[in-house]
């Protein structure tokens, strides 16, 4: 069984909502946090900062490329960034079996965002794998 979940740990949890594999591959949608694979997302982020938003957590026994990509609405409220690199609207790595990447969102000084939410999609891909999670977010806060 391959399960997907988006994990807690202080940040939020809810579920994959799609998982594509082959005909003669069963694969279950689950929370459980032993999970295959999980994303433990912000409870928030704030103005002013380069907050986490998402850690993504390969339990998987192979190499997953992710993308995390900010939905069209929320594409002006900041950037992307991994490992100290500003990647803009979506940033795209490879996540190594047992390995979590943490992706941040830089956010400007601008109090009139405060009253935002940032909306974001995850999905990974491997051989004969894809899972996506649409539709994440995170409020923005002071």
């Amino acid at each position: 069984m391959i399960a997907f979940v988006l994990g807690s740990g202080g940040m939020g949890t809810a579920s994959f909502s799609t998982s594509d594999t082959p005909r003669e591959n069963v694969v279950n949608v689950t929370s459980d946090e032993s999970a295959a694979h999980s994303l433990d997302v912000a409870s928030a982020v704030h103005i002013n900062a380069t907050d986490p938003l998402v850690n993504v957590t390969n339990r998987l026994e192979e190499d997953v490329t992710v993308t995390v990509t900010l939905r069209s609405d929320s594409t002006q409220i900041g950037d992307l960034v991994v490992d100290g690199t500003n990647d803009g609207n979506e940033t795209t790595f490879t996540l190594a079996e047992q390995n979590t990447q943490t992706v941040k969102i830089m956010i400007p000084d601008d109090t009139s965002l405060t009253t935002e939410t940032v909306y974001f999609h995850v999905s990974a891909t491997a051989p004969s794998l894809e899972v996506s999670a649409p539709d994440r977010n995170a409020p923005v806060n002071e």
